[in-house]
Order: structure tokens, then C-alpha cells, then sequence
């Protein structure tokens, strides 16, 4: 659910737009220099982060883009923990996360996640607020945080937004961030629950590390006396984008975890996301290792 947008304290200083080849490049120092490039210099930015998507998707027209470059906002780059969530910064990089103990403590299934991304360089440089910008229904870190119910903070002169994450991905590399909108901010409310939390991400790729998913799992719930409360499961690469999969969830709060709920849900699961075929893969065997993913990582808590 939107929030609506509140007032922003944001100035009227904008940084020198420099020439780009045929685009232009600008690299605000602050977030309110950024907030004002983006609402009245008339260009159609594109934003630099990490820039391991942007510069990978644009390397022989890169001198044709205007880009706004934000590396500079290191404000963006903090992970903050205060009594009732976790505010992960925009450019925080997977690095980040992994060595963050906030996160360690209160979303492992993203710590797990970031450490799928890419190889240590690609940790180095990428950024969480970019992986949800781009808006790849592979997204390694987005799946968790569906399952964390994050929400995602939007900036701009006109006030800051707060969106619930499942809502900010229209379709593949589209989201509804406004033209004047920068993504400032990852909230992550801390769940607290009876039982033992069970919470997990894994993915399946065409090779063992560095890879780009064939399909994914992010899942979390709490198991009291073997039965399976507050569940969201969130599947990645199986549909057009990140998705949730509450009628997989509805299966495993039904009754007691075991075998038969267990299977029943994997094949609820399945039939639930809406893959492709593609050059990764076909969509047959994605249903299959969603499937398997699910029974893989939950067969451990049967008893």
C-alpha cells in the first residue's frame, strides 16, 4: 500500500550538468542537489549506482544516456537499525549487507542473497536500491524482501513515499517510480512472532555460483508446535516479475507441517507462478525446481 507523500525540506542548488557525448552527466553531492536535477532540468535521467546493470545493459552507448550519477550520496549508503525496523540506504552494496550484523540478526534470507550475487567484485559495486530499479523478475535480493515486507521510501521535491515492495515492480524492467523520484531507502520491519522462525533463499542457475537465476525461493514463517504460522513465499525468475505466492502460503498454514502439506504446497507452488522459455531455461523445469526448492528446504523441519 502507497503512502502518501509528506512534505520534503529539499533546496534549490543543482550541480553543473556536464556534456555526455550526445547525453549529459551530472553527479549531484548531495540528495537535495539530486532531488532538484531530477524535478526541473527538463532531462530524462538515468540513474547511477553501482552501475553494474546500467553500464553492463548500455556498453557501446553509454556516451547517448544522461546520467545522473549518485555515488556521491553516502548518506544513501548507511544500513541504520532503530527499535521497530532495519532502514537499509539505497547504495548500500551487497557487501554491506552481508557484513551487517542488523541483518544478519533480522533478515538472514537477504544476507543469503547477497552473498548469490555476482562474484566479490559485482558485491563490491552493486546496490540493493539498483537490483530493485531494474526490476529484473530474477532479482536475487528482491525476493526476500517480500518476504521481509519491506517497504521501499521514494523521494523528490514534493515529498517522500513509502510503497510496499510487492507493489513497486510493474513488469520487467518497468516499476512505478515517477520521473522525479529517486529511491531513497529499504525499511524492514522487525517481525517478532511465537516459534522458532524459519526463513531461507535459494536460487538454481546454468552454473554453481555467478549466476543468473533459473528460478528462485525466498520463504519465511514460524513453526510453533509443528504447525506453520505468519508463512510468505515469494518465487523469483517465474514470472514476469518477483512475485508472491499466497496460495502456496495458505497450503502451509492449513495444519501441520508434514509430508502430505508439504507436497500439496510444493504442488501448489508450481502451478502458481507463470515461467517462461527462454535461453535459461524452459518453463517445465522452472515449475520443477520451484517445487524442489520448497521441498528441499523445508523437508528439514518435518517431524
Amino acid at each position: 500500500m502507497c503512502q502518501p507523500i509528506t512534505a520534503s525540506g529539499a533546496n534549490h542548488r543543482k550541480p553543473p550538468i556536464k556534456s555526455n557525448g550526445t547525453g549529459q552527466f551530472a553527479r549531484p553531492a548531495t540528495l537535495d542537489e539530486a532531488l532538484q536535477l531530477l524535478a526541473g532540468s527538463g532531462v530524462k535521467w538515468r540513474i547511477l549506482a553501482g552501475g553494474t546493470d546500467v553500464l553492463a545493459q548500455n556498453e557501446h552507448h553509454l556516451s547517448e544516456l544522461n546520467l545522473l550519477d549518485i555515488g556521491a550520496l553516502i548518506e544513501l549508503r548507511e544500513i541504520r537499525e532503530d527499535d521497530d525496523s532495519v532502514n537499509i540506504g539505497a547504495l548500500a552494496s551487497y557487501t554491506d549487507i552481508i557484513g551487517s550484523r542488523a541483518l544478519q540478526e533480522w533478515a538472514p534470507a537477504l544476507v543469503s542473497a547477497a552473498r548469490e550475487v555476482g562474484g566479490v567484485q559485482i558485491q563490491n559495486m552493486g546496490t540493493l536500491g539498483g537490483n530493485l530499479v531494474n526490476a529484473s523478475p530474477a532479482a536475487d535480493g528482491v525476493p526476500p524482501l517480500f518476504v521481509l515486507d519491506a517497504r521501499i521510501v521514494l523521494r523528490s521535491v514534493r515529498g517522500e513515499r513509502a510503497v510496499a515492495v510487492g507493489e513497486f515492480a510493474s513488469g520487467p524492467g518497468r516499476t512505478i517510480i515517477a520521473p522525479d523520484e529517486l529511491l531513497t531507502e529499504i525499511v524492514i520491519p522487525k517481525a517478532r512472532r511465537d516459534g522458532e522462525e524459519i526463513t531461507f533463499f535459494q536460487k538454481v542457475g546454468p552454473r554453481r555460483a555467478q549466476t543468473i537465476a533459473k528460478a528462485s525461493v525466498a520463504f519465511r514463517g514460524w513453526l510453533d508446535s509443528g504447525r506453520l504460522t505468519n508463512v510468505r513465499v515469494a518465487l523469483g525468475a517465474v514470472a514476469p516479475t518477483v512475485m508472491f505466492a499466497p496460495r502456496t502460503a495458505r497450503v502451509l498454514t492449513d495444519g501441520t507441517l508434514n509430508r502430505e502439506s508439504l507436497m500439496r504446497a510444493a504442488d501448489v507452488a508450481g502451478g502458481e507462478c507463470s515461467p517462461i522459455d527462454d535461453v535459461r531455461s524452459t518453463a517445465a523445469y522452472r515449475r520443477k525446481l520451484v517445487r524442489g526448492l520448497l521441498i528441499r528446504n523445508l523437508w528439514q523441519h518435518i517431524r
